[in-house]
């Protein structure tokens, strides 16, 4: 299964861990959109375990996210619906 491990930057331009989300589409959809593979990821923290085999990539995709409401931190059974180009990665922000 291809997941997107999320981010987003907080008021000091850090990327912060935002969990993760299956991709709604294959390899082969991904690859029409530019990005860069990259040798180490790209946060400004410690990942949670699990990540250990994840191939980083420059980060400048912004994915759309639809998932249930929670009341605990994180999303609850979060979907990727698609990438947006109309948007910069600097723009999500915590």
């Amino acid at each position: 299964m291809t997941s997107f491990i999320l981010g987003k930057y907080d008021s000091s331009n850090n990327l912060k861990y935002h969990g993760y989300v299956t991709l709604g589409a294959s390899i082969r959809t991904l690859n029409q959109y530019n990005y860069t593979i990259i040798k180490h990821h790209p946060f400004n923290c410690d990942l949670p375990q699990g990540n250990d085999n994840a191939v980083w990539i420059e980060p400048n995709l912004v994915c759309i996210v639809q998932y249930m409401p929670s009341n605990k931190e994180g999303m609850r059974q979060p979907v990727c619906k698609g990438i947006r180009e109309d948007k910069e990665t600097k723009e999500c922000r915590e």
